[in-house]
Protein backbone atom coordinates (compact mmCIF):
# COMPACT_ATOMS: atom_id res chain seq x y z
CA UNK A 1 0.00 0.00 0.00
CA UNK A 2 2.60 2.46 1.15
CA UNK A 3 4.33 1.62 -2.31
CA UNK A 4 1.68 1.89 -4.31
CA UNK A 5 0.80 5.26 -2.56
CA UNK A 6 4.49 6.84 -3.75
CA UNK A 7 4.20 5.48 -7.08
CA UNK A 8 0.76 7.49 -7.48
CA UNK A 9 2.11 10.14 -6.20
CA UNK A 10 4.93 10.03 -9.31
CA UNK A 11 2.20 9.31 -11.39
CA UNK A 12 0.34 12.59 -10.26
CA UNK A 13 3.05 14.37 -10.42
CA UNK A 14 3.57 13.49 -13.98
CA UNK A 15 -0.13 14.27 -15.05
CA UNK A 16 -0.34 18.21 -13.02
CA UNK A 17 3.13 18.83 -15.02
CA UNK A 18 1.70 18.05 -17.86
CA UNK A 19 -1.36 19.70 -17.31
CA UNK A 20 0.32 22.84 -15.96
CA UNK A 21 1.75 23.06 -19.65
CA UNK A 22 -1.72 22.88 -21.47
CA UNK A 23 -2.39 25.92 -18.93
CA UNK A 24 -0.05 27.62 -19.50
CA UNK A 25 -0.73 27.45 -22.85
CA UNK A 26 -4.04 28.56 -22.60
CA UNK A 27 -4.67 30.70 -19.73
CA UNK A 28 -1.33 32.24 -18.92
CA UNK A 29 1.86 32.26 -16.45
CA UNK A 30 -0.73 32.62 -12.97
CA UNK A 31 -2.88 30.11 -13.45
CA UNK A 32 0.58 27.19 -14.60
CA UNK A 33 2.04 27.92 -11.56
CA UNK A 34 -0.80 26.86 -9.32
CA UNK A 35 -1.19 23.63 -11.27
CA UNK A 36 2.88 22.97 -11.49
CA UNK A 37 2.72 23.73 -7.20
CA UNK A 38 0.35 20.62 -6.72
CA UNK A 39 3.17 18.73 -9.25
CA UNK A 40 5.80 19.71 -6.37
CA UNK A 41 3.89 18.70 -3.79
CA UNK A 42 3.44 15.63 -5.11
CA UNK A 43 7.13 15.07 -5.87
CA UNK A 44 7.79 15.67 -2.40
CA UNK A 45 6.06 12.61 -1.39
CA UNK A 46 8.64 10.28 -3.37
CA UNK A 47 10.85 8.40 -1.35
CA UNK A 48 13.26 6.85 -4.07
CA UNK A 49 14.61 9.93 -5.78
CA UNK A 50 17.19 7.89 -7.62
CA UNK A 51 14.72 6.33 -9.71
CA UNK A 52 14.94 6.90 -13.13
CA UNK A 53 10.73 7.49 -13.61
CA UNK A 54 11.32 10.10 -10.66
CA UNK A 55 14.56 12.13 -12.76
CA UNK A 56 12.42 12.11 -15.79
CA UNK A 57 9.46 13.88 -13.69
CA UNK A 58 11.54 16.19 -11.97
CA UNK A 59 12.83 16.96 -15.26
CA UNK A 60 9.77 17.74 -16.38
CA UNK A 61 8.87 20.06 -13.46
CA UNK A 62 12.13 22.04 -14.05
CA UNK A 63 11.86 22.38 -17.80
CA UNK A 64 7.86 23.28 -17.19
CA UNK A 65 8.92 26.23 -14.31
CA UNK A 66 11.57 27.32 -16.69
CA UNK A 67 9.19 27.82 -20.00
CA UNK A 68 6.51 29.61 -16.90
CA UNK A 69 9.21 32.02 -16.31
CA UNK A 70 9.82 32.06 -20.05
CA UNK A 71 6.06 33.05 -20.26
CA UNK A 72 6.45 36.04 -18.09
CA UNK A 73 10.19 37.26 -19.70
CA UNK A 74 12.41 36.38 -16.61
CA UNK A 75 14.67 34.67 -18.30
CA UNK A 76 17.46 34.46 -15.82
CA UNK A 77 15.47 32.31 -13.49
CA UNK A 78 14.39 30.21 -16.93
CA UNK A 79 17.83 29.63 -17.39
CA UNK A 80 18.59 28.33 -13.91
CA UNK A 81 15.47 26.28 -13.85
CA UNK A 82 15.99 24.25 -17.39
CA UNK A 83 19.89 23.99 -16.30
CA UNK A 84 17.92 21.96 -13.65
CA UNK A 85 16.46 20.00 -15.59
CA UNK A 86 19.62 19.27 -17.04
CA UNK A 87 20.66 18.30 -14.54
CA UNK A 88 18.04 15.38 -14.23
CA UNK A 89 17.24 14.24 -17.69
CA UNK A 90 20.70 15.00 -19.74
CA UNK A 91 22.39 11.57 -18.88
CA UNK A 92 19.22 9.54 -18.99
CA UNK A 93 18.81 7.55 -22.45
CA UNK A 94 15.00 7.55 -22.14
CA UNK A 95 14.81 11.73 -21.59
CA UNK A 96 14.30 11.52 -25.95
CA UNK A 97 12.26 14.24 -26.82
CA UNK A 98 11.74 16.11 -23.30
CA UNK A 99 16.20 16.48 -23.47
CA UNK A 100 15.34 18.17 -27.02
CA UNK A 101 12.65 20.26 -25.62
CA UNK A 102 14.79 21.70 -22.64
CA UNK A 103 17.58 22.88 -25.12
CA UNK A 104 15.35 24.41 -27.71
CA UNK A 105 13.48 26.51 -24.24
CA UNK A 106 17.31 27.49 -23.87
CA UNK A 107 18.03 28.55 -26.94
CA UNK A 108 14.52 30.45 -27.12
CA UNK A 109 16.03 32.36 -23.96
CA UNK A 110 18.84 33.39 -25.24
CA UNK A 111 17.38 34.17 -28.07
CA UNK A 112 14.78 36.54 -27.06
CA UNK A 113 16.14 37.50 -23.47
CA UNK A 114 19.86 38.76 -24.03
CA UNK A 115 20.03 38.19 -27.96
CA UNK A 116 22.54 35.95 -27.24
CA UNK A 117 22.60 34.47 -30.36
CA UNK A 118 26.08 32.49 -30.01
CA UNK A 119 24.32 30.84 -27.10
CA UNK A 120 20.70 30.33 -28.74
CA UNK A 121 22.25 29.15 -31.71
CA UNK A 122 23.93 26.25 -29.46
CA UNK A 123 21.09 24.79 -27.92
CA UNK A 124 19.05 25.41 -30.96
CA UNK A 125 21.70 23.23 -32.70
CA UNK A 126 21.41 20.77 -29.71
CA UNK A 127 17.68 20.38 -29.80
CA UNK A 128 18.27 19.85 -33.75
CA UNK A 129 20.57 17.05 -33.38
CA UNK A 130 18.41 15.26 -30.81
CA UNK A 131 15.23 16.01 -32.83
CA UNK A 132 17.22 13.77 -35.55
CA UNK A 133 18.76 11.12 -33.31
CA UNK A 134 15.35 10.38 -31.74
CA UNK A 135 13.17 10.40 -35.32
CA UNK A 136 14.94 8.06 -37.00
CA UNK A 137 14.47 9.77 -40.39
CA UNK A 138 15.45 12.91 -40.07
CA UNK A 139 12.96 14.19 -42.96
CA UNK A 140 9.53 12.91 -40.65
CA UNK A 141 9.23 14.25 -36.92
CA UNK A 142 7.11 17.07 -36.86
CA UNK A 143 9.28 19.29 -34.38
CA UNK A 144 11.91 19.66 -37.19
CA UNK A 145 10.67 22.50 -39.05
CA UNK A 146 10.40 24.68 -36.12
CA UNK A 147 13.81 24.08 -35.06
CA UNK A 148 15.39 24.62 -38.11
CA UNK A 149 13.65 27.91 -38.96
CA UNK A 150 14.50 28.41 -35.41
CA UNK A 151 17.81 28.26 -36.28
CA UNK A 152 16.98 30.62 -39.20
CA UNK A 153 15.97 33.65 -37.16
CA UNK A 154 19.67 32.81 -35.12
CA UNK A 155 21.22 33.11 -38.95
CA UNK A 156 19.25 36.41 -39.79
CA UNK A 157 19.96 37.74 -36.25
CA UNK A 158 24.13 37.28 -36.55
CA UNK A 159 23.64 38.89 -40.70
CA UNK A 160 24.31 35.69 -41.80
CA UNK A 161 21.41 36.19 -44.37
CA UNK A 162 22.39 33.49 -46.97
CA UNK A 163 22.44 30.41 -44.49
CA UNK A 164 19.30 31.94 -43.14
CA UNK A 165 17.74 31.73 -46.37
CA UNK A 166 18.72 27.61 -46.36
CA UNK A 167 16.83 26.90 -43.35
CA UNK A 168 13.79 28.41 -44.16
CA UNK A 169 13.30 26.77 -47.38
CA UNK A 170 14.27 23.80 -45.52
CA UNK A 171 11.73 24.32 -42.92
CA UNK A 172 9.33 24.96 -45.36
CA UNK A 173 10.51 21.93 -47.56
CA UNK A 174 9.50 19.69 -44.70
CA UNK A 175 6.38 20.91 -43.32
CA UNK A 176 5.16 19.79 -47.49
CA UNK A 177 6.48 16.48 -46.38
CA UNK A 178 5.06 16.03 -43.51
CA UNK A 179 1.65 17.49 -44.92
CA UNK A 180 1.39 20.41 -42.65
CA UNK A 181 1.78 23.27 -44.98
CA UNK A 182 -0.71 25.48 -45.43
CA UNK A 183 -0.34 26.15 -41.83
CA UNK A 184 0.02 29.60 -39.76
CA UNK A 185 3.62 27.85 -38.74
CA UNK A 186 4.17 27.96 -42.88
CA UNK A 187 3.14 31.80 -43.01
CA UNK A 188 5.41 32.31 -40.34
CA UNK A 189 8.55 30.64 -41.99
CA UNK A 190 7.19 32.31 -45.39
CA UNK A 191 7.31 35.41 -43.85
CA UNK A 192 10.73 34.74 -42.37
CA UNK A 193 12.24 33.72 -45.78
CA UNK A 194 10.65 36.76 -47.17
CA UNK A 195 12.64 39.15 -44.69
CA UNK A 196 15.64 37.18 -45.43
CA UNK A 197 15.98 37.72 -48.84
CA UNK A 198 14.16 41.74 -48.25
CA UNK A 199 17.74 42.23 -46.51
CA UNK A 200 19.78 41.02 -49.06
CA UNK A 201 18.22 43.09 -51.24
CA UNK A 202 16.76 40.73 -52.96
CA UNK A 203 13.29 42.01 -53.61
CA UNK A 204 11.95 40.13 -56.70
CA UNK A 205 12.78 36.79 -54.65
CA UNK A 206 10.63 37.57 -51.62
CA UNK A 207 7.37 38.46 -53.54
CA UNK A 208 6.67 34.96 -53.46
CA UNK A 209 6.56 33.70 -49.91
CA UNK A 210 5.44 36.94 -48.92
CA UNK A 211 2.64 36.83 -50.88
CA UNK A 212 2.04 32.81 -49.84
CA UNK A 213 2.11 34.25 -45.94
CA UNK A 214 -0.06 36.87 -46.47
CA UNK A 215 -2.88 34.40 -48.37
CA UNK A 216 -1.96 31.79 -45.21
CA UNK A 217 -2.54 34.30 -42.30
CA UNK A 218 -5.56 35.72 -44.46
CA UNK A 219 -7.57 32.28 -44.70
CA UNK A 220 -6.61 31.24 -41.31
CA UNK A 221 -7.00 34.14 -39.10
CA UNK A 222 -8.67 36.98 -41.44
CA UNK A 223 -8.15 40.30 -40.17
CA UNK A 224 -5.20 40.18 -37.72
CA UNK A 225 -2.64 41.74 -36.22
CA UNK A 226 -0.26 39.10 -37.94
CA UNK A 227 -2.09 39.76 -41.29
CA UNK A 228 -1.48 43.17 -41.09
CA UNK A 229 2.03 42.77 -41.15
CA UNK A 230 2.18 40.53 -43.86
CA UNK A 231 0.29 43.13 -45.96
CA UNK A 232 2.69 45.96 -44.57
CA UNK A 233 5.59 42.98 -45.68
CA UNK A 234 4.04 43.27 -49.80
CA UNK A 235 4.31 46.74 -49.44
CA UNK A 236 7.78 47.23 -48.37
CA UNK A 237 8.43 45.19 -50.96
CA UNK A 238 6.44 46.85 -53.94
CA UNK A 239 8.20 50.22 -52.88
CA UNK A 240 12.08 48.88 -53.10
CA UNK A 241 10.38 47.17 -56.45
CA UNK A 242 9.54 50.80 -57.91
CA UNK A 243 5.51 50.02 -57.59
CA UNK A 244 4.95 52.69 -55.99
CA UNK A 245 1.10 52.88 -56.44
CA UNK A 246 0.83 48.76 -55.96
CA UNK A 247 3.20 49.95 -52.62
CA UNK A 248 0.33 52.94 -51.64
CA UNK A 249 -1.99 50.22 -52.26
CA UNK A 250 -1.18 47.78 -49.84
CA UNK A 251 -0.44 50.30 -47.14
CA UNK A 252 -3.54 51.60 -47.52
CA UNK A 253 -5.08 48.03 -46.95
CA UNK A 254 -3.36 47.36 -43.76
CA UNK A 255 -3.97 50.68 -42.72
CA UNK A 256 -7.94 50.38 -42.94
CA UNK A 257 -7.74 46.93 -41.67
CA UNK A 258 -6.25 48.81 -38.10
CA UNK A 259 -8.89 51.27 -38.42
CA UNK A 260 -11.47 49.59 -38.10
CA UNK A 261 -9.89 47.90 -35.05
CA UNK A 262 -10.51 43.98 -35.98
CA UNK A 263 -6.09 44.14 -35.72
CA UNK A 264 -4.81 47.08 -33.59
CA UNK A 265 -1.52 46.52 -34.22
CA UNK A 266 0.15 50.09 -35.80
CA UNK A 267 2.86 50.14 -33.19
CA UNK A 268 4.11 46.69 -33.64
CA UNK A 269 4.14 46.75 -37.34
Amino acid sequence: LFRSCITGSLFHAQLKCCEALDVLNLDGHKEASDVLEEARHSLGKVQDKTATNFKLTKGLYFYIEGEIYCKTKDFKKALQSLHECLNYIEELPEAHIQLARCYNAMGNCYYNGPKDYTKALEFYSKALKKIEEISGSSEYHYELPVFKNQIGTVCEGQGNYSKAVEYYKEAIGLLEELKISDSPEEANFQRNLANAYMQQDKFKEAVEPAERAYEIRKKHLGDHPDTVRSIFQRGVIQAFLKGPKKALELFKKAWEMEKIGRASCRERV
